[in-house]
């Protein structure tokens, strides 16, 4: 099935915001990767960091299917999910010649933008909590008391 049009320029942005960062990505690279005209991209998005809020919101749902499942396939005990976790960015390090990085970390700390959605977002990214609850409860471990710590 063809990719929709929204989904197209948010996926454009993801990898040019890795690639090039967010201040440095602009409306016409995410055209040009994204193959859409400029109406098409502001019907979705009113601005740019619009397009980023998307961005930071399509990590935050596909983070488990991307990163987290692949990882921890296989993996019960949670001692070793962590392990793999790591492996999975080892991985990652080596595949790109130490050029890959957490594409959110990243934008976090590029990210110095005053409007408070923004700033919000990054934070609010992805629910650590919960994934951390997963991983611990797949072994016996509760994580309950790990929620102090991270509130």
């Amino acid at each position: 099935m063809a990719k929709g049009t929204r989904e197209r320029i948010v996926e454009a942005a993801m990898e040019l915001f890795w690639l090039k960062g967010y201040g440095s990505t602009s409306i016409a690279d995410i055209l040009s990767r994204s193959q859409v005209n400029s109406g098409s991209l502001y019907y979705f998005f009113p601005g740019k960091q619009d397009v980023l809020i998307a961005v930071l919101e399509a990590y935050r749902d596909g983070i488990r299917a991307m990163l987290l499942e692949p990882a921890w396939a296989g993996v019960e005990d949670p001692v070793e999910r962590v392990f793999a976790l790591l492996a999975r960015y080892r991985l990652a390090l080596v595949e790109t010649d130490c050029t890959y990085g957490c594409p959110i970390g990243s934008l976090a700390l590029e990210l110095h933008e005053p409007d408070p959605p923004v700033r919000r977002a990054p934070v609010s990214a992805l629910p650590w909590m919960k994934f951390m609850s997963d991983m611990f409860s797949g072994g016996g471990t509760s994580a309950s008391g790990l929620a102090p710590l991270c509130e």
